[in-house]
């Protein structure tokens, strides 16, 4: 999947068991790569982390995953890289994101 940052356009990329090379060091479930335009998500370890929590839970984590990593291109391409590198920030903000959307909703702040 394709999804255009702020102008720059991204791929999303699932990567399946034999794909994951570059995760095998790392453990990573997901990655950005600034250089390559790519946010790459490791499908398998996702699978391996909820196994037996069903689809849902997978879909759910995976959603919070994706939304991670576009914190850290959309910090990046608007030309905020502390905030870019900041785990805390970024993970902080990608978990409460679905509850601060149906905030503002709720006051019209959209």
């Amino acid at each position: 999947m394709k999804v255009d940052v702020l102008g720059t356009e991204y791929e999303i990329i699932e990567l399946t068991e034999t794909d994951k090379l570059e995760f095998a060091t790392k453990c990573l479930i997901g990655q950005c790569n600034l250089r390559t335009k790519q946010i790459l998500l490791n499908k398998s370890e996702f699978e391996r982390l909820l196994e037996g929590d069903g689809e849902p839970a997978i879909k759910l984590y995976k959603a919070e995953t994706i939304r991670h990593e576009l914190l850290h291109v959309i910090f990046h391409e608007t030309g905020h890289s502390k905030y870019a590198d900041d785990e805390k920030l970024v993970d902080c903000l990608a978990v409460l994101f679905p509850k601060i959307l149906k905030i503002f909703h709720h006051a019209n702040a959209i």
